[in-house]
C-alpha cells in the first residue's frame, strides 16, 4: 500500500477470477453493489462460532453496513458474524429509508430472529416497546396532534407521530388530491393534524390536516 488511490488498471488482474468478497453496500436503484474482497476470505469457523448464538438471544454489535433493504450489524463479542437487521425488522412502523434510523459504525443492540445456512437474521424493534400495544390508546378520534410528514405515497403521505407512531393522510381529503397535498405539506416537516379514526389492531391511524 503506497497510499495512492487505486485505478482500473490495478483492478484488471482481478479479471476471469473467483474470489470470496463481502458486501459493503447495496444500491439497486443505482445497479451499485460495493464489495470488499479484502474481508471475504476469513479463516474462521463461522458455524463453529455460530453455535454460541440462539433464536433470542440479545447482541451487542456495530453497525457495519446500510443498505436499501435493511442494516448489517457486527457482533462486539465476535466481529467475525455478521447479521441482517431486514428493513421491516427496523421499527414498529413503515421504514423508507434505513439511514433515517442508524449510521456506520453506531453501536445497536439486536435480537436474533434466525441463523440459517450460516445467516444471521436480527431485529431492532423486538427490543423496543410496540407503541401500538402502549401508547396507540391516548389517540381518540377528534385528538389534535402534531406529526412530520415522512414521505407521500399514492395514497395520500405517512406521517410521523410521537411516540413512535404513524398515521396516514389521505389525498381525498385535498380538492386537488394528491397534487395539491404535494403543494400544501413538504417531507421531513411538522404539522398540526386531527386524528379522523383509530384501529389499533390494524395499526391504522387515519389523519387530517388541521384548517
Amino acid at each position: 500500500d503506497d497510499g495512492r488511490q487505486p485505478t482500473v488498471e490495478d483492478f484488471k488482474e482481478f479479471l476471469g477470477q473467483e474470489f470470496e468478497a463481502k458486501v459493503i453496500n447495496v444500491n439497486p436503484k443505482k445497479n451499485k453493489l460495493i464489495v470488499s474482497e479484502r474481508d471475504g476470505g476469513e479463516s474462521v469457523n463461522l458455524k463453529e462460532i455460530l453455535e454460541n448464538y440462539n433464536v433470542g438471544d440479545t447482541v451487542k454489535g456495530t453497525v457495519s453496513g446500510l443498505a436499501d433493504f435493511g442494516i448489517f450489524v457486527r457482533f462486539a463479542d465476535h466481529p467475525q458474524v455478521e447479521g441482517l437487521v431486514h428493513i421491516s425488522e427496523i421499527a414498529h412502523r413503515i421504514v423508507d429509508n434505513p439511514k433515517d434510523f442508524a449510521e456506520m459504525n453506531d453501536a445497536v443492540e439486536v435480537k436474533v430472529l434466525d441463523i440459517k445456512d450460516g445467516r444471521v437474521y436480527l431485529s431492532l424493534k423486538a427490543l423496543k416497546e410496540d407503541p401500538w400495544e402502549s401508547k396507540v390508546k391516548e389517540y381518540k378520534k377528534g385528538k389534535e396532534v402534531s406529526g412530520e410528514v415522512y414521505k407521500f405515497t399514492a395514497f395520500g403521505a405517512l406521517v410521523n407521530l410521537p411516540e413512535g407512531l404513524q398515521g396516514s393522510l389521505h389525498a381525498t381529503g385535498f380538492s386537488g388530491g394528491l397534487d395539491e397535498m404535494k403543494e400544501q405539506l413538504e417531507t421531513g416537516k411538522e404539522y398540526n393534524f386531527v386524528v379522523d379514526s383509530v384501529k389499533a389492531d390494524d395499526k391504522r391511524i387515519v389523519l387530517e390536516l388541521k384548517s
